[in-house]
């Protein structure tokens, strides 16, 4: 196997035991249980067969026409295109978070009783959406629904609660999703999928998912707007 000692993702314990391994050296690595996969205590023998440096290309116009295949022809149009997708990239992470934190206050500032049924309506789905992770669309051997059904519960409650609190405001405030929303929705997403338009618009008005969106969106706007809102840098930000 190739380990790149600088990956982040490298567990600490072979990173440790191959830091300063030279050819030859036969080193152990002892990898710790976990319980969550069901893994039991590994210990390794290393043998060291080859130890290689990474040196880094010259960033030029070449290795940038090289690695995007002609797209972007010089080193400047890339840093610039770099920057504009790091950019939209994190304003699309602020504005997540500024979706979920006014959902998360809404949901806190409203106490009330959920049915059972519809909180197992939504373990079901959380189950579902495992079931279709694998090829054979079943759970992984040895999975404990129950255990699953207890530990995802509160989660479940507080999806439940949000549903109820959304169908509430757009009942209050008469928000709803019309045939021009679909279009529009249909028009700015064709190009981006390389679906044809009218094809994508017949799928979203015969899918209630795309009118959920849409709607969800709406109620975010106009709690938006209703919101005091105060920037703070995301490192001194903590997300409850």
């Amino acid at each position: 196997m190739r380990f790149v000692l600088s990956d982040p993702s490298l567990s600490a314990e072979i990173r440790g035991a191959l830091r300063n391994a030279k050819v030859g050296d036969v080193t152990r690595a002892d990898l710790p249980a976990d319980d969550e996969n069901k893994r039991a205590e590994r210990h390794l023998a290393v043998t060291v067969k080859q130890v290689e440096k990474l040196v880094l290309p010259e960033f030029d116009d070449a290795l940038v026409q090289k690695v995007t295949g002609g797209k972007v022809t010089s080193a400047a149009e890339f840093r610039t295109s770099l920057r504009t997708d790091l950019e939209r990239y994190w304003h699309d992470q602020a504005e997540q978070r500024l979706s979920n934190d006014m959902a998360a206050e809404l949901v806190r500032m409203h106490e009330f009783p959920v049915p059972d049924s519809l909180v197992d309506t939504f373990l079901d789905a959380f189950l579902d959406d495992i079931r279709n992770r694998s090829r054979e669309r079943q759970l992984p051997a040895g999975f404990d629904e129950q255990k699953f059904r207890e530990t995802n519960r509160a989660h479940a409650v507080w999806q439940a609660k949000w549903m109820l609190l959304k169908e509430a405001i757009a009942e209050r405030e008469g928000i709803t999703v019309t045939d021009a929303d679909l279009e529009q929705a249909a028009a700015a997403d064709a190009g981006r999928m390389g679906i044809d338009k009218e094809r994508l618009l017949q799928y979203y008005k015969s899918s209630g998912g795309t009118a959920e969106r849409i709607q969800s969106d709406k109620i975010t706007a106009l709690l938006r707007e209703k919101a005091k809102i105060t920037d703070v840098p995301a490192e001194h930000h903590t997300h409850h």
